[in-house]
């Protein structure tokens, strides 16, 4: 696995799970006879300084009693590693309730020669190793299960579900983890099931030897790295969303390398231990909520922080409200216009939207404010019959539910649409939907919309889609 050499020690990694204890047994058998000793090592990233090459017999024991937060052992580890060393073992590791001993020679018995009490020990340790993403994988089953029943439901959420990258990314990155954590969680039970059958018929637990763990430990990291990657692949034109996911990754990095520094120093005992780890994970949370809350900007695009800094110009929408006749009242702020494109292989969805803003001391009303000239069109595409008809669907639905649905089989039928009007203010056309067999045109104005600017619209999307 991964390793760094530094003068005389060099670093492995080697992420064994509990039930792959003998591997982890075998592995450090291997590397003394390559003339590399176990000193120490946090997590799964172990220690090796260079020795005599010879065979040392070494016993890896998971003591229940101690703490995933003890970098040092504490009181009642010491009594379990003082009954050991008094057999004449030597300690080498203590890396949380993970404790190891090697014994040079065949002179030395084994203190804890019981399969029962093993078999125990090594399943409370892997059930603190994984009770966490299988409580993830269980939250992540029924959260996204219920999200994405209701998502498809809804018109707004169908929209956004099929043609954001990140939406189907994040969906197939959750569905991975649900199978990861359920194919974890089976491990674990046929493990469980296999062995307690071979203790109550009177026969040796079975654990997994270095060969077979190092097919188990490629098989996860693999499937970890694909999913990553696949996430990253999904969203490769998205900087926001990169960004996003490397920053993660990098403070992920941070926290472990932090907490790793901590508990190797003079101070490092399991009450510091929780503390420290306590506060880089809060630390670093409040950083990501910092970026997200302010702003941070790649070329002209906004990364983080929205909310702070919601607009930006841009000439590049296809039509403007100039171009439909509507000007801006003489005390307007500023004009705001943006362009948004968003495509998968399921659909498409094009979003510009251009508005007139009142000055900041603006004193009026929400509605009055809304009634500064804006205008939005939004562009659905997709060659699938089924999602064409499910938006047509959720869409009437979603505008009966709000009002009267109008629908003129006629208007504009030259160019092959039919017009819904599912808004209208006093007879005026306000808000209009424009069908046809793959494209669904959804276009919202201030003011009342004639068949002469619909037409003026539809020219414009007709144009940036040849």
């Amino acid at each position: 696995m991964f390793k760094k050499n530094k003068g005389n020690t060099i670093k492995r990694f080697f992420p064994a799970m509990p039930m792959e204890i003998l591997a982890l047994e075998e592995y450090f058998e291997k590397m003394s006879l390559k003339g590399y000793l176990l000193i120490g090592g946090t997590n799964s990233l172990y220690e090796f300084k260079k020795c005599d090459p010879k065979r040392r017999r070494f016993r890896v024991e998971f003591f229940s009693k101690a703490s995933i937060f003890d970098s040092k052992p504490e009181r009642k580890t010491e009594e379990f590693i003082d009954c050991w060393q008094e057999a004449g073992w030597t300690h080498c590791l203590s890396n949380g309730q993970m404790q190891c001993f090697y014994a040079e020679g065949d002179e030395c018995s084994e203190i804890e020669t019981d399969d029962q009490l093993r078999f125990q020990s090594v399943v409370k340790a892997t059930l603190w190793a994984q009770m966490t993403s299988w409580l993830v994988a269980i939250f992540l089953l029924v959260i996204r299960t219920d999200q994405g029943i209701r998502m498809l439901n809804s018109y707004y959420g169908f929209r956004r579900f099929l043609t954001s990258r990140l939406e189907i990314s994040l969906f197939v990155f959750a569905g991975f983890f649900v199978i990861y954590g359920i194919y974890g969680f089976i491990d674990f039970l046929m493990f469980y099931v296999r062995n307690k059958k071979n203790l109550s018929l009177g026969r040796d637990i079975v654990l997994f030897d270095l060969k077979k763990a190092q097919k188990r430990i490629t098989f996860r990291f693999g499937t970890l790295m694909l999913m990553m990657l696949g996430l990253m692949i999904a969203t490769y034109n998205q900087r926001q969303v990169l960004m996003f996911i490397i920053l993660t990754l990098a403070t992920l990095l941070v926290v472990i390398y932090l907490q790793g520094k901590f508990f190797q120093s003079e101070i490092s005992n399991r009450r510091t231990n929780i503390m420290m780890t306590i506060v880089i994970a809060v630390g670093m949370v409040q950083l990501l909520t910092g970026l997200a809350i302010g702003s941070l900007f790649i070329g002209k695009s906004v990364v983080f922080g929205r909310n702070s800094m919601s607009f930006y110009s841009s000439d590049d929408i296809p039509i403007t409200l100039e171009t439909l006749g509507i000007y801006p009242l003489e005390d307007y702020a500023y004009r705001e216009s943006s362009m948004n494109v968003d495509k998968t292989l399921f659909a498409k969805e094009v979003e510009f939207d251009e508005r007139y803003r009142p000055p900041e001391n603006y004193k009026t009303t929400d509605a009055l404010a809304d009634n500064y000239p804006y205008m939005n069109v939004t562009v659905f595409e997709s060659d699938n019959e089924f999602i064409m008809n499910r938006y047509l669907g959720l869409y009437i639905r979603y505008k009966e539910e709000a009002g009267d649905l109008e629908i003129d089989e006629h208007l504009l039928a030259d160019y092959g649409y039919t017009l819904y009007i599912p808004e209208k203010i006093e007879g005026q056309m306000i808000r209009v939907l424009l069908v046809s067999s793959n494209r669904a045109i959804d276009i919202g104005c201030s003011t009342e919309l004639t068949v002469n600017q619909i037409t003026l619209v539809l020219n414009s999307i007709l144009s940036i889609n040849t």
